[in-house]
């Protein structure tokens, strides 16, 4: 039997990936997601990267250690949260491992309701 989840556009497929991967390492997103709202909410412009994404994910692994051998690709689904976070622009990583690529900059709805 044929698998059907990979056909599609790109968008579809990496929507499929990331749907995927939050369900597999839910815990993992939640802790995440609390986190970067706090970071969020103490930030002037109430936004985040996928850098303090990555920041946050190596603080939650401080208490679950059983976490830092979990590939860091499901980060991609953090700011997946309707009604929580919408995409205002892209800057430059600031980590060295990510090569200057550009990276969305996520602001946390005022109106955030859905907050995990």
């Amino acid at each position: 039997m044929r698998q059907t989840w990979h056909r599609g556009t790109g968008r579809q497929r990496k929507e499929a990936a990331l749907n995927v991967l939050a369900e597999l390492r839910g815990a993992a997103l939640r802790a995440i997601r609390r986190r970067l709202v706090r970071l969020a909410q103490a930030d002037d412009n109430g936004v985040a990267t996928a850098d303090e994404a990555y920041d946050a994910f190596l603080e939650v692994c401080e208490q679950h250690p059983e976490w830092r051998s979990l590939p860091t690709h499901f980060l991609g689904a953090v700011f997946r949260q309707p009604g929580v976070w919408e995409h205002v622009g892209w800057i430059q990583s600031r980590r060295p491992s990510s090569h200057a690529r550009t990276i969305g900059v996520w602001r946390l709805r005022e109106d955030a309701s859905n907050v995990e």
